[in-house]
């Protein structure tokens, strides 16, 4: 090479070494292509053994796209004619492509589920990467789901941030409650069961002792209430809610958590018969006065 360079009347001046930035914009070009095969590896989720791939897909759709002074694209500078971008695809998006004959069984689908991975004969067909046999063929007939860059069937994890559903929260708590309360016979004493205290209607509704409905963890429609190993939260009926809570959402959860109530009447004759039958009397006041105000506010 120096015999070749001294004919040549060439002087040849070498970079000093680890100094990539002397090589301009070679560097620079390197750095842009591995940085979008980077991102698109990461987008598609697919291996680092695809990485040749996703560089000659990366190349071909630079060399088609618009450069930073706005002339021209590189393809055209080079075949003086404009490219045809129709055959773009997303990178890594599920496609389904369509076997040749000698492959195809009689009982077997005509299709094979891959991955885009890039482009063959000039744009005129596909490179697909088949996850199964772990091969990159070449396929023409595909039709390509561009909105999922996933394999089929797989799906991702919630973002980050996100609120873990009930059911999550509903095991921590009973965990958390089963971990405070279990113990041996022979550690602590067996204390008799206690119904829960009665809050007066002074008290927030937020303070209220936390009951179920369901029969089996205790609740005001079990025979067993305030006796639940796991207790839950009680929901306060919508139709009593209203700009600001009335006297009547108390009473009704006072009504719900007090010791003599162990059914909801089903009646006003029922209801005001009751021993509680004055907080029956005025949630049921109270009712009546937010239908009218929001009676009159539609009007």
């Amino acid at each position: 090479m120096q015999e070749f360079y001294s004919r040549r009347g060439i002087r040849l001046e070498p970079t000093a070494a680890h100094t990539p930035q002397q090589n301009g914009k070679a560097e620079r070009l390197n750095r842009t292509l591995m940085e979008r095969v980077r991102s698109i590896l990461a987008e598609a989720e697919l291996g680092e053994e695809l990485w040749a791939e996703a560089l000659m897909a990366v190349v071909y759709t630079r060399n088609r796209g618009p450069t930073s002074d706005g002339r021209a694209t590189p393809f055209e500078l080079g075949h003086d004619k404009r490219p045809d971008v129709a055959c773009l695809r997303v990178w890594g998006s599920v496609e389904y492509a369509l076997k040749p004959k000698g492959q195809q069984r009689k009982l077997q689908p005509k299709t094979m589920a891959g991955r885009v991975v890039g482009y063959a004969a000039g744009g005129h067909a596909y490179r697909v990467y088949n996850p199964a046999s772990r091969k990159v063929v070449v396929r023409r007939n595909i039709v390509a789901d561009e909105t999922s860059v996933r394999a089929p069937g797989k799906t991702s994890a919630p973002p980050a941030g996100m609120a873990p559903d009930s059911g999550a929260d509903m095991t921590a708590e009973t965990d958390d409650q089963s971990n405070t309360t279990t113990g041996t016979p022979d550690s602590a004493p067996s204390q008799p069961d206690s119904p829960p205290p009665t809050p007066s209607p002074s008290e927030p509704v937020d303070q209220v002792p936390k009951t179920s409905s369901d029969p089996t963890r205790g609740g005001p429609n079990s025979s067993t209430f305030g006796r639940g190993r796991y207790p839950e939260r009680l929901r306060r009926p919508k139709r009593f809610f209203d700009d600001e809570p009335g006297a009547a959402s108390q009473a009704v959860m006072t009504a719900f958590t007090s010791e003599a109530l162990r059914t909801v009447p089903a009646t006003v004759t029922e209801a005001i018969t009751r021993p509680d039958a004055h907080l029956w009397r005025e949630a049921m006041q109270d009712e009546l006065r937010s239908l009218a105000k929001k009676t009159t506010r539609g009007r």
